[in-house]
């Protein structure tokens, strides 16, 4: 059986899908340790299952991340784990016809010693070191 394709831009410009998205989960931010949820609902979801990705794959259910209902939960965001790109798959069983959202990722972020630090760490860390090192003391480093 061929399965038709179709994602969310196709079907902004027209083309005729019978999966519309109704919500669609979109890019926010997110603490690391903390709740989140991305959120996928179709027009007429009878016969309709879900299945997210991230970076292409399939999600596996765990019990820090979980399909519920349609939206994917998150019981504690991880910086590393849930890095990436997310995207919404919604199949007709019926027909195969699958419909893919729009892409949606997390800007995570970080409470580490009373402050927010966002995922690049990278760029973080040369400064601390400075700051840690400095003649001045460490100044909030924790």
């Amino acid at each position: 059986m061929a399965t038709t394709v179709y994602d969310a831009q196709q079907a902004a410009v027209g083309t005729q899908a019978s999966i519309l998205f109704t919500e669609e989960p979109y890019s926010q931010d997110a603490l690391h340790g903390r709740s989140a949820i991305l959120r996928c609902e179709v027009k007429e979801p009878a016969d309709v299952e879900f299945e997210w990705l991230q970076n292409g794959l399939p999600v596996q259910d765990t019990e820090q991340r979980f399909k519920e209902g349609s939206n994917l939960q998150f019981a504690a965001v991880d910086r590393h784990r849930d890095a990436g790109v997310f995207q919404c798959l919604a199949r007709n069983v019926l027909t195969g016809e699958e419909a893919r959202s729009a892409n949606a990722s997390f800007n995570i972020k970080c409470e580490c010693g009373g402050r927010q630090r966002g995922t690049r760490r990278s760029l973080l860390l040369p400064t601390l070191y400075r700051e840690k090192h400095s003649p001045g003391g460490a100044r909030g480093w924790k």
